[in-house]
């Protein structure tokens, strides 16, 4: 009689335990979980923006009111101050407005004063550079240069 009780108990303990530690149906419980959660989640979100979107439009409409108010009951004063007295039918005709002084002369630009001082000149010349002179093209420039004068340490 003890070998079947025993054998009973045994039977009933592995199935607990494998019911218990089956690790596909715990990750899968886990991510219905995470799922409901997050739907929970985006449902409190939906419902707090709405709630701030009437909030905004409420104080926005309550400003736009008052601001459209205030621009009205202005437009009605200025209408109640202004108004024109009818002009008489027989009057003399208005006369011609005077003629437009001619507009002051826009000071030159540097470009066109340039132009003014070197005549009808668009660049300067260009300077002709040589790479690696030799002692006598330099010395050939510098007579150019200086006239006549042989030696470079003139000075004065």
């Amino acid at each position: 009689m003890k070998q079947p009780f025993l054998f009973l108990i045994v039977l009933v303990a592995l199935v607990f335990t494998s019911a218990c530690n089956n690790a596909a149906e715990m990750e899968k419980m886990k991510a219905q979980q995470q799922q409901e959660i997050e739907k929970q989640a985006v449902e409190q979100l939906n419902n707090l923006r709405a709630e701030l979107s009437i909030a905004c439009n409420t104080q926005f409409d309550a400003a736009l009111n008052a601001r459209v108010d205030s621009l009205l009951a202005a437009a009605a004063a200025n209408k109640n101050v202004a108004t024109p007295k009818p002009a008489p039918k027989n009057t003399k005709p208005a006369p011609k407005p005077a003629p437009k002084p001619a507009p002051a002369p826009q000071p030159k630009t540097t470009e066109e004063k340039m132009k003014d001082v070197r005549g009808n000149a668009t660049k300067t010349s260009d300077t002709k550079v040589i790479e690696n002179p030799t002692k006598k093209e330099v010395e050939d420039r510098m007579k150019k240069v200086r006239g006549n004068a042989a030696t470079t340490d003139d000075k004065k």
